[in-house]
């Protein structure tokens, strides 16, 4: 089933911070980056195992073997073998689940391994932001795995440039033309007559 989705924006304001509020801000983003890309360094890692096993080589196999019978069969534009040789597809890829969420690599795994790092900093990113940060990580080695992107990049030190939380209610949170994060409360440079 497709996930739902709503319609985003993304509105750019700029901040009255002080010293702390940036330090505190560069220490968001630090953590956030360490995050994605230890999230990323496990992905491949475990993709690399699970790629070492006999049935995911067979299942290759497999699959290309089916893929180009397929496109024989769309050539020939056989209708019977095409919806067979699509059922054949769906049963090998349905296989492939299975073998991903064995060696753990789906979104929800990465979830639960991003705990123990965000454990590791003192609980200081909250727990929706960095959750984001893993399905962010996720997205981009999912890319890789399809096929629809060479390779993953990690971020160097200064590069991770935005965090987002799921839902405007933890973390940082904009309210009253405030941003509000925990105790503390960072103006917004709001023109008064700024319909948005």
């Amino acid at each position: 089933m497709a996930k739902e989705t709503s319609p985003t924006f993304v509105l750019k304001v700029k901040m009255h911070t002080d010293e702390s509020d940036e330090k505190l801000i560069e220490t968001e983003l630090e953590i956030n980056r360490a995050i994605n890309n230890t999230c990323l360094g496990e992905l491949l890692k475990r993709e690399k195992c699970m790629k070492r096993t006999k049935r995911h080589k067979q299942l290759i196999r497999m699959y290309r073997a089916i893929s180009k019978k397929l496109a024989g069969a769309e050539k020939q534009n056989n209708k019977a073998s095409i919806s067979f040789y699509k059922l054949e597809k769906e049963e090998v890829n349905g296989k492939f689940a299975v073998l991903r969420k064995e060696f753990g690599v789906s979104e929800f795994s990465i979830h639960q391994y991003m705990n123990p790092i965000r454990s590791h900093f003192e609980n200081q990113v909250n727990a929706n932001v960095a959750q984001k940060t893993a399905t962010r990580a996720w997205n981009a080695f999912k890319e890789t795995m399809y096929g629809k992107a060479n390779s993953v990049f990690f971020k160097r030190k200064g590069e991770m440039d935005s965090f987002e939380g799921k839902t405007n209610g933890t973390g940082w949170v904009y309210k009253n033309r405030k941003i509000k994060y925990g105790n503390q409360f960072i103006e917004l440079n709001v023109k008064r007559n700024d319909t948005y």
